[in-house]
């Protein structure tokens, strides 16, 4: 099943930047419901076959291999871009000082 979204952005009017912010972060949500749904839907799939083996890392797995992405992070952040890894950091609530 195919679904289309459509963002209308309207760029001459007074107010319009704001319009497209909350256009851009209302697709954003709808988008990422839809991703999460097909993406829990395929995951069932994969768990009913039987045929694959999925592991769920503890917490304390999680937690190590976030502190081993730090240096990582550090090292690329010149090619990513320092602000885009902090927005990031900011959106996701990541804070590598609390590791």
């Amino acid at each position: 099943e195919e679904k289309l979204v459509f963002v209308l952005c309207l760029t001459s009017n007074e107010g319009s930047k704001d319009f497209e912010e909350q256009a851009m972060k209302e697709a954003t949500v709808y988008a990422n419901k839809i991703a999460q749904e097909e993406n829990d839907s395929a995951l069932e799939g994969v768990r009913k076959s039987g045929k694959t083996a999925i592991y769920v890392p503890t917490r304390d797995e999680k937690l190590a291999f976030k502190k081993a992405m730090i240096p990582v992070h550090a090292k690329m952040a010149d090619r990513v871009g320092k602000d885009l890894l902090q927005a990031i950091y900011k959106e996701t609530g990541f804070d590598p000082a609390k590791l």
